[in-house]
């Protein structure tokens, strides 16, 4: 599966389908719309809310890389 969530495009696919995946398991997620409605960021809390809880963070948006599959990027 992949979404073509490259920065200049919309990542709302990919957003609409995590969030269908996590009711699928229960999970209820609040979906944030930008300003123009175009991208989204998703929250969603798994257990309880306590004090010492656990934060997972990610993004969905992507820069495409101008270097060939393979080649090093900075001596990488």
């Amino acid at each position: 599966m992949a979404f073509d969530t490259t920065s200049r495009n919309s990542n709302l696919a990919l957003i609409e389908y995590v969030q269908g995946y996590l009711k699928g398991h229960g999970i209820e997620s609040k979906l944030v719309p930008s300003e123009d409605g175009s991208k989204a960021n998703l929250f969603a809390t798994v257990g309880p809310n306590v004090k010492d809880g656990v934060v997972l963070s990610g993004h969905t948006d992507v820069v495409r890389s101008t270097a060939s599959r393979g080649t090093p990027i900075r001596g990488r």
